[in-house]
């Protein structure tokens, strides 16, 4: 197959859609840089010294939060003596059990409206507010807690409510999430030293998983494998799942555990029927008891998912499958770091590559199952934990 790009990829009214977003950001930004040259006070000189409480803005996904674990250890090193907040979903609370970098979880759901959670930050007097996503909602967050240095990324909106801002640039300088995690502590005086995603698994969720896999007779080496994803041009076809399913059970000798998100069970229940035998299906797991029994597998297969993000932080061996070229679903801003975990992918380069337009996922098409079996076997061969 030739690398030529599909032409049933555009979409005149999506670009279109786009187009008007930007402008309408672009709109926003200038009136209200010019309103806020009136309201922000001018901060005077950073001084690390005068940091002692500070907020940290983590809104978006399970993924999202795990990339940014390096950029908490790394504000911790710098700030060993701060109390350092972060604002989270409810959904992804877990995540953070046992992180030693944080001092106090803020779940945003706990209060009844917006106002009311910019009523609690401001009581808490920080000093600093890093956001590590893009967007008007979070950057107004950072601004109503009063805190005197804001820091964040300038996309989606807002960044007049910053006054520590860098240019969003991500989509034409390409480094991984984590790397732009730091960057954002980096406004603050962070040192940028790279380490590793954690997450950790409480002692409840782990017995929890271990129930689930004595009601359901997985004894031995099991491997978990998440089909489903959020957004269709994500996902690896379902007969390739099931395919290689198979290949874990006959070949492997493992069982197979198929997790399924919201609104994912239908997809995973037809890649379970394709498998017929040895597959046990996994549904409404909380993310606790997912993170536990991923812990608790031989190998993760999976796309690009808050799941596959868990399985690299654990150090479980870890093939992560990838599609489309675009800059912000590559595997070069979204792959797994560890060691023993691989990204699978197939580059068709084609021009204006953006998710939103395509209809063909040939990227996806091209990945067969004996490119995705040969990365397990490599990253089970690596042992490392």
């Amino acid at each position: 197959m030739t690398n030529k790009p599909s032409f049933k990829k555009f979409t005149f009214f999506r670009r279109l859609y786009r187009v008007l977003r930007k402008k309408m950001y672009l709109l926003s930004e200038t009136a209200g840089s010019f309103l806020f040259l009136f309201l922000n006070e001018k901060p005077g000189v950073f001084s690390k010294e005068e940091i002692k409480n500070i907020l940290l803005i983590r809104l978006d996904r399970v993924g999202d939060l795990i990339l940014t674990t390096p950029a908490l250890k790394a504000i911790r090193d710098s700030y060993p003596a701060a109390k350092i907040d972060i604002l989270v979903r409810r959904y992804t609370k877990e995540l953070l059990f046992g992180n030693k970098s944080i001092d106090a979880v803020i779940e945003y759901e706990s209060f009844s409206s917006r106002q009311e959670c910019e009523m609690f930050l401001r009581k808490n007097n920080y000093d600093a507010a890093l956001v590590f996503h893009p967007g008007y909602q979070f950057n107004r967050l950072a601004y109503m807690s009063g805190a005197k240095w804001r820091a964040g990324y300038s996309g989606s909106g807002g960044s007049f409510f910053l006054n520590l801002i860098l240019k969003d640039d991500r989509d034409v300088r390409i480094r991984h999430e984590v790397i732009s995690a730091l960057e954002v502590a980096a406004k603050v005086g962070v040192m940028q030293e790279q380490s590793l995603p954690e997450v950790k698994v409480s002692p409840e969720n782990k017995a929890a998983a271990q129930d689930f896999m004595k009601k359901n007779k997985i004894e031995g080496k099991f491997a978990v494998v998440h089909p489903g994803s959020r957004q269709e041009y994500i996902r690896w076809s379902k007969e390739g799942y099931a395919k290689v399913t198979k290949w874990l059970i006959d070949t492997k000798k493992m069982k197979v555990v198929l997790t399924a998100g919201k609104d994912e069970y239908d997809y995973v229940l037809e890649t379970a029927f394709m498998v017929k035998e040895g597959a046990v299906i996994a549904e409404g797991l909380t993310l606790g008891v997912l993170t536990a029994l991923i812990s608790l597998s031989e190998v993760f297969v999976g796309n690009s998912t808050g799941p596959m993000h868990i399985a690299a932080a654990l150090k479980v061996p870890t093939v992560a499958i990838f599609g489309n070229a675009h800059p912000l679903d590559s595997y070069k801003v979204w792959g797994p770091l560890s060691q023993n975990s691989k990204a699978v992918f197939s580059e068709l380069n084609c021009e204006g590559c953006h998710p939103g337009d395509c209809r063909s996922f040939e990227c996806k098409e091209l990945i067969t199952t004996e490119t995705v079996e040969a990365a397990i076997e490599e990253v089970l061969d690596k042992g490392e934990r």
